[in-house]
């Protein structure tokens, strides 16, 4: 794939910002575990070869630091000295590689197992967190890896006992699944920087377009008509008798002031003060049935004199683009097959949902719902069976839950619904949850007619409560799914709370 200067230049701007970002975190764990590394490996080791080591780390740590202070200021698109920047950035990163790849040399203990599966457990995970942390940019993560993983790697199988060859084999193995996986989960984030990169490219595009269309209505014969300082109308065009569905005659000498739809007037009237009023919205006509979506500019107009004598307007129909955005919109957020809100805004309600708990203490809960054996329909009866099956139960969801509450259609035959509002006291929020879920079943397992066939389908329910105060909107949902899931194993057709000694994995 070819990509322009600008356009490379863009990626690698975001993709350093991304970098940026995670840095602190990132180093703040290194130092960290540098830090445990040398207080337990001071026992085996040599203390003075232990202070050099993390004496390097320390000074590699603080040279990263300063590039991320340095470069956290915003970033342009096309600044000529990004890819300095992002070479300088690793170069910082092949620095912290070498010296923890160091560790795997100097601080090795031969003769001590525990300590040396210490080192290898640190430096293990270390490189795991690196790889996610750097994977926006995969030469920092190959690096970064490579550096840290190697030199224990080779350590490991020249030790020359069985269990080091058996760890140094593992230990490679690791090393290239690492680098394959790394390789996939770089190429989506660059696949996703470049469509957000083009997304915004487009908008920029669309409303640069639409001010020039904006401009180019004043010269345009779209629908025009002059009016004076009394609001009466004193011409029109032919175009603008077409859009109102009224005779020339009927619109000039109009008073517009007696029109029943006023919404028009302040877009009107700041002409008459020297001013360009703007107007765009739904439009009712008085003496005909149009009624719809119009874009309005009016400019005053001067005499000879410079005084303003009226105004000139120009309104064009854009009821048509109007629905156009409205679908876009629609797509953006609601699922096409059932019109709930789709993921997208379901996290952004869950953000206000987050918000509004911590304001008013008071609790939220979400309910993760999956249809049971949907699969098993879908591949019998066919994709279009399993479609109007989908719509009834959102239907049916919808009819089980309050106004202020959200049903969503996450994917597939998932649901999730947005409980607000919820008591305080812990005891009396589960029993409210208890009782919209037994709701929601009862309205599940009554029969569907799908295509003059009646069918019957099951739910399980993974329930969750949730304060506001989590610090990761994903966490919930996926606590979520996990209580899901224990449904399922609890013979379906139920509702399973998440409970807190459950892995989050």
């Amino acid at each position: 794939m070819i990509i322009d200067l600008n356009k490379k230049s863009a990626i690698e701007a975001a993709k350093l910002q991304q970098l940026l970002s995670v840095s602190p975190a990132s180093l703040v764990t290194s130092t960290l575990l540098a830090v445990i590394l040398t207080y337990v490996q001071h026992e085996t080791m040599g203390l003075s070869v232990i202070l050099i080591w993390f004496l390097f780390v320390v000074l590699a740590a603080l040279a990263r630091t300063t590039l991320v202070v340095a470069y956290r200021r915003p970033l342009a698109k096309g600044d000529p000295t990004i890819h300095e920047r992002l070479i300088r950035f690793r170069a910082g990163v092949l620095l912290a590689g070498v010296a923890w790849g160091f560790a795997g040399f100097w601080m090795f203990p031969a003769s001590d197992p525990q300590h040396r599966m210490l080192l290898v457990f640190i430096l293990a995970g270390l490189s795991a967190g690196g790889v996610i942390s750097l994977a926006y940019d995969f030469v920092s993560a190959m690096i970064f890896t490579v550096t840290v993983i190697l030199p224990l790697t080779l350590q490991l199988l020249v030790a020359g006992d069985a269990l080091s060859l058996g760890m140094g084999v593992a230990a490679m193995l690791y090393l290239c699944f690492i680098i394959m996986s790394l390789r996939l989960v770089n190429r989506g984030l660059t696949q996703s920087t470049i469509v957000q990169l083009e997304a915004t490219a487009r908008e920029d595009a669309m409303r640069l377009s639409e001010e020039r269309y904006r401009l180019l209505l004043h010269h345009s014969p779209m629908g025009i008509f002059h009016y004076d300082t009394n609001l009466v109308v004193t011409y029109c065009n032919d175009r603008l008798a077409y859009i109102l569905n009224m005779p020339i005659d009927r619109i000039v000498n109009l008073d517009i002031n007696t029109l029943n739809d006023q919404s028009i007037l302040v877009a009107l009237n700041k002409a008459l003060v020297s001013q360009t009023g703007y107007y765009e919205g739904l439009y009712s006509a008085t003496f005909s049935d149009f009624s719809r979506w119009i874009s309005l500019t009016c400019t005053p107009s001067f005499d000879i004199n410079g005084n303003v004598v009226g105004g000139i307007a120009v309104a064009q129909d854009i009821s048509e683009r109007k629905q156009a955005t409205d679908k876009v919109e629609k797509f953006a957020f609601f699922d096409y097959l059932t019109g709930l809100p789709n993921r997208r805004l379901l996290l952004d309600r869950l953000k206000q949902a987050f918000v509004t708990g911590v304001r008013g203490n008071q609790k939220g809960a979400l309910l993760f719902l999956d249809l049971d054996h949907f699969k098993t329909l879908n591949d019998t009866r066919g994709h279009d069976i399993g479609d109007l099956l989908l719509q009834q139960v959102a239907t049916r969801l919808l009819a089980c839950v309050r106004a202020g509450d959200t049903v969503a259609r996450i994917g597939g035959d998932e649901f999730v619904l947005l409980l607000e509002d919820l008591s305080e006291k812990e005891s009396e929020a589960i029993l409210e949850i208890e009782a919209i879920g037994e709701k929601i079943l009862t309205a599940l397992n009554q029969p569907y007619l799908l295509a003059e066939h009646e069918f019957y389908s099951t739910a399980s329910v993974g329930a969750t409560l949730f304060t506001g105060h989590e610090r990761e909107i994903e966490a919930i949902l996926k606590q979520a799914d996990i209580a899901m899931y224990q449904a399922k194993k609890a013979g379906r057709n139920t509702v399973s709370f998440f409970k807190l000694q459950a892995p989050l994995q």
